[in-house]
This record gives C-alpha cells, sequence and structure tokens, in this order.
C-alpha cells in the first residue's frame, strides 16, 4: 500500500540524525476504494558514508460495497463499509565508499502487516548498488524480491541520473526502467506475469527550496519503491502517473514540505479504471 514515503528525501548531510512526520490523505475516484490516510515516522541515523534508515507508517484505506439483505421478506441493496488497516516497518543500511570507491550500497527489508489476506504478513528484500562521479552522475540496479503468503515477485530497475548546473540553480534529472516478475497469480486477477514501465524526473535546488516533478508510464503491480520504503501490495494495476514534490529548509534544524501524486490504476478482477490522488505534508528536523 502506498503511503506518505511515497517521497522521501536524502538528510545525511553532515547531522547524525534526522527524523521525520508525514501525513498523507488519499482519495479514489471510483471503484470500492473511496479514501484513506496514513501517519509515517522516518529516523536516520549515520553519516556520509554510513547510515541507517527506519521507518514506520500505519494507513486505513475506506472501501464501500453494495450487499443484498432481506428485511421483513423483502430483499434490498445496502451500502456496507469496510476498512483495510495496514502497518508498513522499513529497515535500510546504506554504505557509501566504504565496500567500494565511488559506489553506494544499500540494503533494505520492509514488512507487512495488513488486512488484505492475500499480502498479510508480506517480506520484501531490497538491493541498490550504483556507481556514481559525486555532483555529476551515477548509474546503477535495483533490485527486490517480495513474499507474499501465496506468490513472489521480482523486480529490476535499472537507473540513471545527471546534475547540472547553472548561473541561478542546480537541478538533477533521472531516468529509471521498471520490469516486475510475477510469480503464481491463481490468488489475483492479472492478465499476465511481467510488467514493464519508465520514469522520467527532475529536481531543482536553490539555496534552501527545492522542488521537483517526475511522470511514469507503462504498467506496475507490487511495485517497490523509494528504497524500499514504499511497496504497492494491494494487487492493483497501476498505469502511469504524476508526483510534485517540495521543501524548505526553514534553519538548520527544521525543514517542512509536501508531496502531490496523481496515478491511474485498474482494478483487475473488475477492468475499471480510476485514479488515485494523494496529497503528503512533512515536517523534519536535525539533531
Amino acid at each position: 500500500m502506498a503511503t506518505a514515503m511515497a517521497v522521501l528525501f536524502s538528510q545525511k548531510a553532515s547531522a547524525k540524525t534526522y527524523s521525520a512526520f508525514y501525513g498523507t490523505y488519499i482519495d479514489y475516484s471510483s471503484g470500492n476504494k473511496t479514501s484513506g490516510y496514513s501517519g509515517t515516522f522516518y529516523l536516520n541515523t549515520g553519516d556520509l558514508y554510513q547510515s541507517t534508515s527506519f521507518g514506520i507508517s500505519a494507513t486505513r484505506v475506506e472501501e464501500k460495497t453494495e450487499e443484498t439483505v432481506s428485511f421483513q421478506g423483502k430483499q434490498r441493496t445496502e451500502i456496507v463499509t469496510d476498512y483495510i488497516d495496514q502497518l508498513d516497518f522499513t529497515l535500510l543500511y546504506t554504505n557509501t565508499d566504504k565496500i567500494l570507491k565511488n559506489h553506494i550500497f544499500s540494503f533494505g527489508f520492509h514488512y507487512i502487516l495488513t488486512d488484505d489476506k492475500s499480502t498479510n504478513n508480506g517480506s520484501i528484500f531490497y538491493f541498490d548498488g550504483t556507481y556514481f562521479k559525486p555532483y555529476n552522475w551515477n548509474s546503477g540496479l535495483e533490485f527486490a524480491v517480495s513474499f507474499y503468503p501465496s506468490t513472489k515477485v521480482f523486480q529490476f530497475v535499472p537507473h540513471l541520473g545527471k546534475y547540472f548546473y547553472t548561473k541561478n540553480f542546480t537541478y538533477y534529472t533521472w531516468v529509471k526502467g521498471y520490469y516486475i516478475k510475477v510469480g503464481d497469480t491463481a490468488d489475483f486477477a492479472f492478465s499476465k506475469t511481467n510488467y514493464f514501465s519508465g520514469e522520467f524526473g527532475v529536481h531543482f535546488y536553490k539555496g534552501n527550496f527545492d522542488a521537483g516533478v517526475f511522470l511514469w508510464g507503462g504498467e506496475q503491480v507490487f511495485a517497490v519503491k523509494n528504497s524500499g520504503f514504499v511497496v504497492y501490495n494491494l494487487g492493483d494495476v497501476y498505469k502511469g502517473g504524476i508526483v510534485f514534490d517540495g521543501g524548505y529548509k526553514i534553519d538548520k534544524n527544521y525543514r517542512v514540505g509536501f508531496t502531490a501524486s496523481l496515478n491511474r490504476f485498474e482494478y483487475p478482477d473488475t477492468g475499471e479504471n480510476a485514479v488515485q490522488t494523494s496529497v503528503t505534508g512533512y515536517v523534519g528536523y536535525t539533531w
């Protein structure tokens, strides 16, 4: 389930500890899902060379379904409201320049407790290896394997990033390609097992302010994003979207920001298309 960590920024710098709280509201345009909200706590401790990050998210999604009931010998249709509650736990270790010079290696684990029986107790293992030229360019490969009660999912994500500098600001651009392979689909209504998609983004930096946007298209299921902090585990087929984000560093300790996203998806069991819109606000503190 995608939560407030949908846009997670790095705050390693010289500070030893960074913490943040995120609040997210989610709206669904149609289908059984109607709305949702989540709260997330994030903590990063370490330095430029080694760091450990932890995240915990609590999410609730509201669903409404029609049920036929009998009353005084007559049948009638009622709207029944139900909820999917979920807890996500994420742990990530990042090593920069220590294992190999000019390389970043990240190892992560994500665990899911949810009312969704098909993905409850899901375990996701994440790895990223990236070669970089400082403040110039980088290239690498992400890999994730997700273990759910009735299936396994493999994900490969090659990526490339580049910094550009102008007189007034700095900007960073990136491209990613996603390949997702689903194992047994008996418990899901997927029409295939292989999914492909691509992503392009740009982020601008000027003084204490930064902002960015990225777009993606193709198809994704059970996608693992943001270094393993975000997992789309509810079995919907996502078909593209756009994300805006921005942040401002108020002083040497406090940072505030927002994220707004719009994603198209399909309910595979009915073929109905819908749009997921989410808005996130956060406040972070450097210790």
